[in-house]
């Protein structure tokens, strides 16, 4: 028997026997028509889902309109079996079509909340992570994501060019609001995302680390059209935020010292330059008696020589515990000691960088990511009195430096450097 609620008001509801009786009185119908009156049937079952469409409104009433006992006994149950197979192909078509439609609102949804930035960075690690995490703070500011791309394994003669994208995506542990996608990837699912643009008329130009230090970098990105400027307090607080979450992985294999320690990076290779443009052994010989120093280079035969000078000066009697970390595994891939020593920088305590021009973005982003003390030690030739120099002067002009950040060309900036690092040592120790 058909549910109650398909029975026309005013009627009451027949015992099969009688509803057999009728049915014989009246002429066989056809096939097709039969299937229809079927289907029209299992409509008063689905009722909330039909009552959505006017047209099959229409069809129902002509068809119930006309007499439902014309249906032959042996024929009932084939039209039943015929109509539950026919909705079954209907309702299937019909999640079918929601699917697609709710694949389309996903993309018109992601299209809303995320943004891409269309940069081909050919420059080193520290370099790409400090844009990286300046952009992502730039769409924190308005709640939004953005799409970012990495080489997939770009073998050109940029330095740590061919850090490729999948080991780039094993070791780091990205912002949740920053997706890092091969280039091929990028293009592809992106296409419908709006861009954060750079180097256009109205912000500042990205170069000289403008766009890897928290207090410029906004000033080098501009958001969509439709979203407010980007302001200086609200940019800086995203990006503290963003830092917060960035990482590494797999850091358990690398062997970092257990106890308080300060990093010596030196920066030769393509950043090479006569030892005497720097005041690292000054730096080093008003340090606590005894601290710890990682050294981390990529140019060991001048690191040791650095070393070697600081030593032989007769008037440094503090005696530093200077020490290398150790090889990674022979098995280790290509740029493991690249993880392990950005790992090492992350883990300091002050961070004492032997760079020209003031600037290595290797462990100035580090630096900012964990908010450590950096002092850069390059003491040009050409004496000056400013606080700053070299990239760390052009900041400073056009903003302010981070708060993290000292330069050696003052005594004073050393003074408060050191004083820092003996009063944290002294907090530790109590």
């Amino acid at each position: 028997m058909f549910p109650n609620d398909f029975v026309p008001a005013g009627k009451k509801i027949v015992s099969l026997e009688d509803n057999q009786n009728k049915m014989r009185a009246y002429p066989r119908i056809s096939p097709a028509e039969s299937y229809l009156r079927s289907v029209i049937i299992f409509h008063a079952q689905i009722n909330n889902w039909y009552q959505k469409n006017i047209f099959l409104h229409y069809i129902t009433w002509l068809i119930i309109s006309s007499d439902f006992g014309v249906m032959k006994n042996k024929i009932f149950l084939s039209n039943v079996f015929t109509c539950l197979v026919s909705c079954f192909l209907v309702l299937n078509f019909t999640m079918i079509c929601e699917k697609k439609a709710c694949i389309k609102s996903s993309n018109e949804a992601l299209s809303s909340e995320a943004f891409r930035y269309d940069r081909s960075l050919g420059t080193g690690f520290g370099d790409r992570i400090s844009v990286y995490l300046s952009v992502a703070a730039a769409a924190a500011t308005v709640n939004r994501s953005v799409y970012v791309w990495w080489h997939q394994c770009n073998k050109d003669r940029h330095h740590h060019s061919e850090l490729c994208l999948d080991e780039v995506n094993m070791r780091i542990a990205w912002p949740s609001n920053l997706h890092v996608l091969s280039r091929n990837d990028f293009y592809r699912q992106t296409v419908n995302l709006s861009d954060i643009t750079y180097n256009t008329p109205g912000v500042l130009m990205s170069h000289l680390a403008f766009d890897s230090v928290y207090t410029t970098a906004w000033k080098t990105i501009r958001l969509p059209s439709k979203f407010p400027e980007l302001h200086k307090d609200s940019f800086e607080r995203s990006y503290k935020e963003v830092c917060k979450q960035f990482g590494l992985k797999g850091t358990e294999q690398f062997e970092i010292p257990s106890v308080a320690y300060s990093v010596l990076h030196i920066r030769g290779g393509d950043k090479q330059t006569d030892s005497l443009e720097f005041n690292t052994k000054l730096v080093l010989s008003q340090m606590p008696n005894g601290r710890k120093i990682v050294v981390i280079t990529d140019d060991n035969a001048y690191a040791k020589h650095i070393i070697s000078e600081y030593r032989k000066e007769t008037q440094n009697n503090n005696s530093l515990d200077f020490s290398e970390l150790s090889d990674v595994p022979h098995n280790s891939t290509k740029h493991e000691a690249l993880f392990r020593d950005f790992h090492a920088l992350m883990r300091a305590d002050e961070i004492i960088q032997h760079s020209p021009a003031s600037w290595s973005a290797f462990s100035n982003v580090a630096s900012m990511i964990q908010t450590t003390p950096l002092l850069n030690t390059w003491h040009p030739l050409t004496r000056t009195n400013d606080k700053y120099m070299g990239i760390m002067s052009g900041i400073h002009e056009e903003e302010r430096c981070p708060v993290e950040f000292f330069s050696s060309n003052r005594p004073d900036q050393v003074a408060v450097f050191i004083e820092n690092m003996k009063r944290k040592k002294h907090h530790q120790e109590t």
